[in-house]
């Protein structure tokens, strides 16, 4: 008789477990679209990042990242007139991520992701007007585009609001056949719905 009891409690115990294990990730991944802005940019260097995320499947999703406002770049050789300095005015990144460790509020995933970003270079030229050398600006627009790879991980609160915490690294070639780096790493805040 008491094996049957420890056998029944165990069996509900059990269930119980496991309707509950099921009921939080449920609320968890039952909202399929997520909306953040990256505090890391806002707060570092004043410029605005967003991103919208949809969940196809618990282990995907696909979402989009646009970056506005300027940053700037800065690269120079060993001669002076050679130097640029490119001014990045926007950048958009879709990406996909592969979620490979659920718990119960937290989700550790990995992203690849294209990029494409539009800007001005600014070149110091040396000039020659036949009598006098002088080295001029010139500002030209330009963009590029490149990819890269990420990995982060979310924490959620009360199954709504989300921290995310991203490192990714990637290149980017522009039309001048410079390479730049692409940082995609931050800290984002949003909301799930």
């Amino acid at each position: 008789m008491k094996q049957l009891f420890t056998f029944i409690s165990l069996f509900f115990l059990t269930a119980t477990y496991a309707v509950e294990r099921d009921t939080i990730k449920k609320t968890v991944f039952d909202n399929k679209t997520e909306i953040r802005i990256d505090v890391t940019k806002l707060i570092a260097e004043s410029r605005m990042g967003l991103s919208y995320e949809r969940f196809i499947s618990q282990h995907l999703s696909t979402g989009l990242n646009v970056v506005l406002l300027k940053s700037r770049h800065i690269a120079q050789d060993d001669y002076y007139w050679n130097a640029y300095q490119y001014q990045n005015t926007y950048q958009i990144n879709p990406y996909a991520r592969f979620f490979f460790h659920q718990r119960k509020k937290k989700v550790f995933f990995a992203e690849t992701f294209l990029t494409y970003h539009a800007g001005t270079t600014i070149d110091v030229e040396r000039l020659n007007d036949g009598q006098y050398a002088y080295y001029a600006y010139q500002e030209n627009p330009i963009s590029g585009w490149g990819g890269g790879v990420a990995l982060g991980g979310k924490y959620y609160i009360k199954d709504k609001i989300v921290i995310e915490l991203l490192l990714g690294v990637g290149s980017s070639r522009l039309e001048n056949d410079n390479t730049i780096a692409i940082n995609r790493s931050g800290i984002h805040v949003g909301y799930r719905f």
